[in-house]
């Protein structure tokens, strides 16, 4: 057997390439997300809400065609062709032929709805209550399917939006999430976040780099807050030698979210 030879490591910089963003926008409705989504170019737009009727996209076709069910049905084992198969063989179609500098994925929070009906579809029911005994299977494999989708994501050579309304939730001092029962009530903080169940909101945080939530101020502008804040579950991983570039928050365009993140980029690629 041939010994391997480890490869010579060398030092990289650090990379910020404004061309692979991986990018959450959460917010109320009416918020400007979808415009803000349908601005990167040659985009592939999944528009799962059907929000996006005022707007100019490219959109990948929400129904499953007839062909693609019948294949599905021809596989063996055989597949069920439901959105939330269509879903997953659009979106890695995108991927593997490099047409789509940008998915937009409108919202993450639909798309998790069509993992729950898929499964539930399997399982021959309409909820994971109506059958106790394998509830907690259900569970586990519907968030397995929206982590899986999610994952898939990193391969994408392009930008990667996933779009999400916005919701409340009661947080502990140590960071535990205060159910609707719960008697601890000592110094409650309410956070803005992803309108997602916990576990597919903690896999979306795993793979976004910017989670900005959307907002509109009393003047009627729209922007895009990526700072760090106690009330908002936002997040902007970045260098510390260009977070000077970035300010708490920005206009809510991509133009806007792109000028930072190239001259970023500029700094950290610059020659020695």
């Amino acid at each position: 057997m041939t010994k391997f030879k480890p490869p010579v490591l060398a030092a990289r910089s650090p990379l910020l390439d404004p061309r692979r963003l991986r990018i959450c926008v959460f917010g109320a409705s009416g918020s400007g997300k979808t415009t803000f989504g349908s601005q990167f170019p040659r985009h592939i737009f999944f528009d799962l809400d059907a929000g996006a009727e005022a707007v100019s996209i490219r959109p990948f076709p929400a129904e499953v065609p007839a062909d693609f069910a019948a294949h599905c049905r021809a596989q063996k084992p055989p597949l069920t062709p439901s959105r939330w198969t269509w879903l997953r063989y659009g979106i890695q179609a995108a991927i593997d032929s490099g047409e789509g500098e940008a998915l937009i994925i409108d919202t993450i929070d639909a798309a998790c709805d069509l993992a729950f009906d898929h499964v539930c579809s399997e399982f021959g029911i309409t909820h994971p209550d109506d059958r106790p005994s394998q509830k907690a299977q259900m569970w586990g494999r519907i968030n397995r399917e929206i982590e899986g989708l999610l994952k898939s994501t990193r391969a994408h050579s392009g930008a990667v939006v996933f779009i999400s309304h916005e919701t409340q939730r009661d947080y502990d001092p140590d960071g535990n999430a205060i159910g609707m029962f719960d008697k601890n009530t000592r110094d409650v903080r309410t956070r803005y976040i992803p309108s997602l169940r916990e576990r597919p909101r903690v896999a979306l945080e795993k793979v976004c780099s910017i989670i900005g939530r959307a907002y509109i101020d009393d003047q009627g502008a729209r922007w895009l807050y990526i700072g760090t804040n106690p009330k908002f579950s936002t997040k902007l991983r970045i260098p510390p030698s260009v977070a000077d570039l970035f300010d708490d928050r920005i206009p809510l365009g991509y133009d806007a979210l792109l000028e930072p993140f190239r001259a970023a980029y500029k700094k950290l690629n610059a020659e020695p």
